[in-house]
């Protein structure tokens, strides 16, 4: 039997091995391929005679599957020096087997789906049709969670929520339709009785169950109701009202201002002032939005300028008097150099993003460096002689 190495389990000194061997009494079918463990230097812990096999640092599960999502017998080994250690062994009553976090799982064959304690195996949690791993690591102490579900699709019952993997103690009660987890932003998207709402990985509620269908966009949350469009940032405050009655919006997170789409029409919108301006990133829109961007200076020789405090991407911007918009120098706030003399419409909106973002920014630390300074200095205490 040749042996070759498959991969190596991360930064351990183990390798995943595999053959090409028959099925026992079938020397007419072709050959299968089988799973081993080997340790650095070349010493089989385990020949290759597995269907599948899972190492996590820690321990080694060899199944022998009857079929994609069913094995037939599971050996569970614990790495013990240059050896294994045998610690479990399961017939067909436990259908899979996996470890998730410091924990196991077991898919029984009977239905039922457990939690299994990573030290003497008791159930710390179970009762469950299906508990779905896909690496959420969830909340300010990136814990690993679990997508759980009761009941079944055929009679209507399934229920869905969510639990600890570490402890098995339950996060989301199973009383949900749908639970979709972004891990990126820390918000889990949930609905009931066909509504949907938000709420972030601590247990709050971000947005409430009303809408017809919420998900994430861009680094907001986009929520839909008979087919217009509201948008929140991820901590549940408005940005774009549903009364506005868009169609379509288009903004990323931290911009003040969006483009958006009603009854067919294109409108450049100011979240700041609740503003609806004619024309996506048209000239007429952008003399709008300017006219209300704090920074306007009045007019100086026919042309009408905004100034920005430092720091600033846009240093000097103004439009002539016959309405053509003109950027004089265009700062990159990171290379310091200047990019160029005039934009083109789709280069409108991140400059103008841009320059409102630096300059809250600014404003904000501005008001942060006033704050220290005003208060008093703290002399150190000096213990007496």
């Amino acid at each position: 039997m040749e042996i070759k190495i498959e991969k190596q389990f991360g930064d351990t000194p183990y390798y995943l091995t595999s053959a090409m061997v028959r099925k026992d009494g079938d020397i007419f079918n072709d050959k299968v391929k089988v799973y081993g463990f080997r340790m650095k230097g070349g010493k089989d812990l385990i020949v290759p005679s597995h269907t599948k096999v899972d190492f996590d640092g820690e321990h080694v599960i060899c199944m022998d599957m009857r079929s994609r999502y069913e094995a037939e017998h599971t050996d569970l080994y614990r790495v013990d020096g240059e050896g294994l250690e045998k610690i479990r062994e399961f017939g067909p009553e436990v259908s899979y087997f996996r470890k998730v976090g410091k924990n196991f799982i077991e898919n029984r064959e009977d239905g039922n789906v457990n939690i299994l304690d990573g030290r003497d195996f008791s159930v710390k949690a179970g009762g469950f049709s299906s508990l779905m791993w896909n690496d959420f690591y969830v909340g300010k102490e990136k814990r690993p969670l679990l997508i759980a579900t009761k009941g079944g699709f055929a009679d209507g019952t399934r229920t869905v929520g969510a639990v600890w993997a570490d402890t098995g103690e339950t996060y989301i009660p199973c009383k949900y339709t749908n639970l979709n987890i972004n891990v990126e932003t820390d918000r889990i998207y949930i609905s009931k009785e066909g509504k949907w709402g938000v709420t972030d990985c601590d247990g709050h509620t971000v947005v409430n169950l009303y809408w017809d269908m919420t998900y994430p966009i861009d680094g907001n949350i986009h929520a839909v109701k008979d087919d217009k469009v509201a948008v929140f940032d991820l901590d549940g405050n408005l940005l774009v009202p549903l009364e506005e009655g868009f169609d379509q919006v288009k903004m990323k997170k931290g911009d003040r201002f969006a483009i958006v789409t009603k009854d067919g029409e294109d409108f450049t919108y100011d979240t700041a002032t609740g503003r609806s301006y004619h024309g996506r990133e048209t000239d007429e829109a952008l003399k709008g939005m300017l006219k209300d961007m704090e920074g306007y200076k009045g007019e100086y020789g026919g042309y009408k300028e905004y100034r920005f405090e430092e720091p600033r991407p846009l240093r000097d911007l103004h439009y002539d008097s016959e309405g053509n918009i003109r950027f004089n120098a265009i700062v990159n706030n990171k290379t310091k150099e200047i990019a160029f003399e005039g934009l083109i419409p789709e280069d409108r909106m991140s400059v103008l993003n841009n320059t409102d973002r630096a300059r809250r920014e600014f404003v904000k630390a501005k008001a942060e460096k006033a704050e220290v300074k005003a208060k008093p200095e703290r002399k150190p205490f000096r213990f007496g002689r």
